[in-house]
């Protein structure tokens, strides 16, 4: 099961963008922009499934 179960419409609309801009970011060959658009956008995936998995109580403990 993917974490996009857990995504609200607000979640899927940011990850589509991050993937159009992952991919713009790679069609320019421009890898720091690329490295930092993944990383930014498996972070905010993260605690995106996990605020609507768990609960956002469980994000501060």
């Amino acid at each position: 099961m993917g974490t996009y179960f857990y995504y609200s419409d607000a979640d899927i609309d940011r990850s589509v963008h991050f993937h159009q801009d992952l991919a713009n970011a790679i069609a320019s060959r421009n890898p720091s922009a690329a490295e930092a658009l993944m990383a930014a956008h498996l972070c905010l995936a993260h605690t995106a499934f996990e605020t609507s998995r768990f609960g956002a109580d469980e994000q501060s403990a």
